[in-house]
């Protein structure tokens, strides 16, 4: 199961959050988890490979002071989560308005909806591994080309000569691979065969609009990509398009590089007009 949602929260006092707050937002997710299902929320911090579950930043309009920003009092914001296994998912939709304070830092903010369908907002949904399987595999002609739009800052962790650092720009091999691990780790399919396609088909961008952004992550800093990018299967195969397509719908729900759970990768396909 996968499953994607938005509490509408306002904030109880005032208060403000820094910029950057992913890792607030992380702490608050498990926070909220805990009250309802101690169990889940301890698993979901204590196993660092296994994640199965994104936490946007807050949205909406903010006023400013310095680098902290600083929510209006009858001003409604957006947080997404969203779960990418049946307990994570299960528990998303049973999530119900509360009066119950949510601490972000030195903010506090009540859940005053919960929305859950696209009707309701377009970040919302709620799908399976099968249904966008077979959604993929069922296009006899699926596009060459693939847009979308990384939502909040973009990274990938990399290594070369034993050196970590973090890389914005979102090649193919990154992004698609970033994708492919989360759909194995979450789905427990065998994607040796997607890691293969992959490997074997090119992918490349063919246009791209970008700017970085720097995000605090606690006591470290990173730099992430935010705009639009298109990705072309340079060769006219069937089965990698749908193979590309499935994965991006996937990202959806899953995000895509690192430290998704901290507000970062959050993406969404876009439909590209024919010229």
């Amino acid at each position: 199961m996968l499953k994607a949602i938005i509490l509408q929260l306002q904030p109880t006092a005032e208060g403000e959050l820094p910029r950057t707050h992913g890792s607030l937002a992380y702490a608050a997710a498990l926070d909220l988890i805990s009250r309802q299902d101690v169990e889940l929320s301890r698993r979901l911090h204590d196993d660092n490979s296994y994640k199965p579950f994104t936490v946007s930043p807050i949205f909406g309009n903010f006023g400013r002071h310095r680098h902290q920003l600083i929510p209006a009092p009858n001003q409604l914001y957006r947080w997404r989560l969203t779960g990418l296994d049946q307990p994570t998912s299960d528990f998303l939709g049973q999530l119900q308005v509360d009066t119950s304070p949510i601490r972000f830092g030195s903010a506090t903010f009540t859940i005053q909806a919960v929305q859950t369908s696209t009707n309701q907002d377009e970040d919302c949904g709620q799908t399976s591994y099968d249904a966008l399987w077979q959604k993929w595999t069922a296009q006899s002609q699926p596009p060459r080309q693939f847009g979308v739009r990384l939502l909040t800052p973009t990274t990938f962790r990399r290594k070369k000569a034993e050196i970590n650092f973090e890389q914005p720009l979102p090649e193919p091999d990154l992004f698609f691979g970033s994708l492919i691990r989360s759909w194995g780790t979450y789905s427990a399919w065998d994607t040796s065969e997607m890691e293969d396609f992959v490997t074997r088909y090119p992918v490349t961008i063919s246009n791209y609009r970008i700017e970085t952004q720097r995000v605090q992550l606690g006591r470290r800093q990173t730099v992430g990509g935010v705009g639009k990018v298109t990705y072309c299967v340079t060769r006219n195969s069937t089965q990698i398009c749908q193979l590309i397509g499935l994965l991006i719908d996937f990202g959806f729900y899953a995000g895509v590089g690192w430290q998704r759970t901290q507000g970062l990768g959050q993406i969404r396909g876009e439909k590209l007009t024919r010229r």
